[in-house]
């Protein structure tokens, strides 16, 4: 059995889990919280928080924006931000439009930058040379010679406005009955729950419709039946487009060959949950700065700055030597939304994976980043860790799901 000695506050854990080949190997992660301070410095929170092992959403599943992604994934292959975080309009003041951003950088340099445009509540309405009446409004279609066009209003001034995609490019089309009388929905696959998606054969062209309020940094809206970039700073949902082909095909080859591994075409990828725009190429490295634009109450702009701290996994090897691996920083989740505006916090996961066959025991450590350099621990990856399936501990998944 692999015992786990803890020499930090934070919350850890072990379990294990196979690559695409069916090759088993170790997973060892650790969650640390921060408070962010009146100047952006953030100090280890007095508490400390567990491990969320499911996706959370701001409200009913399947129609509000997943807020927090599971930690329990085994690998991510880069590191990542997310947040839960309102735009809030520059002076206070209501505002029809204004741009918001995120840049990020660490010790290599800058990681992502991100950069949307925020605007009030406005609607393309439809223009029709004759107007209809309620009776020839449902069958609109017949009077398609009369329609012109479809406008845009002038947005309405806000103060703040949640980042979350039932305000971004999206929404379902209702397409009518089946033969059976059900409803026939097409969900915009990149975002269902959005708002402004027009169809020119189904969407009532005799009522106004949302447009979206989160807009592609120097994007414009110029033609309604045109398909957006879906804009956010929250975590994607694994059903959506683009995170859900990552997960891989399970058909009925993987059924009868290829069970109870993932899928051949699975990629670790499908664990990295962020906005695209908020997904580096690698991990971030030593002191991270957090710039936000107009995402800060009462702050236009607002650095966060994280301590430069190194978490190390030892693996105590049954060969009796010691192994220091280099736990990386794969998730950054800023919790800084209006509900959070009296107690914003950082939440950060570290994960490494390890041979479990020649492992004993681990030790999760806190470094300063002058020893941590010292050290050089090992980052390994798991396609190339494998062990015997009979060396498992038998007691392993019953102990963790305890």
């Amino acid at each position: 059995m692999v015992k786990v000695i803890n020499f930090t506050p934070f919350a850890n854990l072990r379990f294990s889990n196979r690559n695409a080949e069916g090759k088993e190997f170790g997973v060892f992660m650790a969650k640390t919280a921060m408070d962010i301070g009146a100047n952006g410095e953030c100090r280890f929170s007095s508490e400390q928080e567990p491990f969320v092992f499911t996706d959370t959403f701001h409200g009913d599943l399947n129609v509000s924006s997943l807020r927090y992604p599971s930690d329990f994934v085994p690998y991510k292959p880069h590191s990542e931000i997310i947040l839960d975080a309102t735009a809030y309009a520059p002076a206070g003041k209501p505002a029809a439009e204004w741009p918001v951003s995120i840049k990020v950088s660490d010790d290599l340099g800058t990681f992502v930058h991100h950069e949307m445009v925020i605007t009030g509540p406005r609607q393309w309405r439809p223009v029709w040379l004759k107007e209809l009446d309620d009776e020839q409004k449902p069958a609109w279609r017949s009077f398609r010679s009369l329609f012109r066009k479809w406008t845009l209003s002038s947005p309405s001034p806000i103060v703040s406005l949640p980042i979350r995609y039932e305000h971004a490019f999206g929404g379902t089309i209702d397409k009518g009955l089946d033969d059976d009388g059900n409803a026939i929905l097409e969900a915009f696959e990149r975002n269902p729950i959005g708002r402004g998606l027009i169809d020119p054969e189904f969407t009532d062209h005799t009522q106004p419709v949302e447009a979206p309020q989160i807009l592609y940094g120097g994007g414009e809206l110029l033609d309604a039946y045109a398909q957006q970039p879906v804009e956010g700073l929250g975590p994607i949902p694994p059903a959506w487009l683009p995170r859900r082909p990552l997960g891989g095909t399970y058909d009925e080859h993987w059924m009868e060959h290829v069970w109870p591994n993932w899928a051949k075409d699975y990629d670790y990828r499908f664990h990295n949950s962020a906005h695209t725009g908020l997904q580096g190429s690698r991990y971030l490295e030593g002191a991270i700065r957090i710039e936000l634009r107009n995402l800060y109450p009462d702050r236009p702009d607002f650095t966060i700055r994280l301590p430069d701290d190194q978490l190390v996994a030892m693996s105590l090897r049954n060969d009796d030597t010691e192994l220091a691996l280099k736990m990386v920083l794969d998730t950054v989740f800023l919790e800084i939304g209006e509900r959070d505006r009296d107690d914003p916090r950082v939440h950060c996961i570290w994960r490494t994976p390890y041979d479990m066959a020649a492992t004993e025991g681990l030790a999760l450590l806190r470094y300063r980043p002058e020893l941590a350099r010292q050290m050089k621990p090992v980052r390994l990856n798991p396609d190339d860790i494998a062990c015997d399936p009979a060396l498992l501990d038998p007691d392993l998944d019953k102990e963790e799901a305890a």
